[in-house]
């Protein structure tokens, strides 16, 4: 009878840690798919990332992304939590910033700006792009989308366009590295990404070679990823609260290079609903 007694309390040991153990399991899965909504983790219109060596990641809080031409959005615009430079720009660029009369022409690909089409000069390393549907909400619900090369040219000849698209270079699509047609040198790097549901932009904290930078990307669990202009075009600003906030003061990423002539001439950039 002893023997019988004994067993049954061993049961119910085994058996008690086993469910805490899978309560556990249970409440942690929970909080991985959680924590891919960025909006339970702050009240900030901007949540960064950087828990990963070599990376900060910028999750804008957003509805509407846009892409502009000309002179970069002022800091004090309402409504914007992130912008960053986006599309390649040819040498042209020089010429007529400098004459005020930078045109279309100037910017690599095919691009849309709040519903209309523009026709850049002709880009081989552009070999994707970035499509933000705005308030053209498709039926599919997508709010934007990375895509390849043919799939962006399609896009771009849509009834009704999308609000806004721009080319640049795909580094990662669909999971798998793509061949990039950059010299791959030592810079500091920049990419807008798609991690899980989320769309993000991705800097790295100090320069690397390309190539160990898309390592980086994938290790965090990117998708899809398009490089962004960097170099001289690095500047960035983000706010992380709203307007109606006393701290929605901007904050500058990146500086504009010092001593010599500012070329930015197009602009990714994110816009929260108030």
């Amino acid at each position: 009878m002893r023997r019988i007694t004994y067993f049954l309390i061993i049961c119910i040991i085994v058996y008690g840690c086993a469910n805490s153990h899978k309560n556990v399991a249970g409440n942690n899965k929970q909080e991985m798919a959680d924590s891919s909504d960025c909006s339970i983790w702050s009240d900030s219109l901007v949540v960064i990332d950087e828990s990963i060596a070599g990376l900060r990641i910028y999750y804008p809080s957003t509805s509407v992304v846009g892409w502009e031409f000309a002179d970069e959005p002022d800091t004090t615009r309402e409504y914007l939590c992130f912008v960053c430079a986006a599309s390649y720009t040819g040498k042209s660029i020089y010429k007529n910033k400098a004459a005020g009369t930078i045109k279309h022409s100037d910017i690599a690909g095919r691009h849309i700006s709040d519903g209309v089409l523009y026709e850049g000069y002709e880009c081989d390393n552009n070999t994707g792009g970035f499509v933000g549907y705005g308030y053209n909400v498709r039926e599919d619900g997508k709010l934007w989308d990375i895509l390849d090369r043919d799939s962006y040219m399609a896009a771009c000849e849509k009834d009704p366009l999308p609000h806004s698209a721009f080319t640049q270079e795909l580094l990662i699509y669909k999971g798998k590295r793509q061949a990039f047609k950059r010299a791959d040198r030592l810079e500091y790097y920049r990419a807008l990404c798609r991690i899980g549901e989320n769309l993000c932009v991705v800097d790295g904290t100090h320069k690397h070679l390309l190539v160990s930078f898309v390592d980086l990307l994938i290790n965090a669990g990117v998708t899809d990823a398009l490089y962004l202009d960097m170099g001289d075009w690095k500047y960035s600003w983000m706010r992380k609260y709203p307007d109606d906030d006393e701290r929605c003061k901007a904050e500058i990423i990146y500086e504009k290079p010092q001593g010599k002539e500012y070329y930015g001439s197009n602009w990714l950039v994110f816009q929260y609903v108030n």
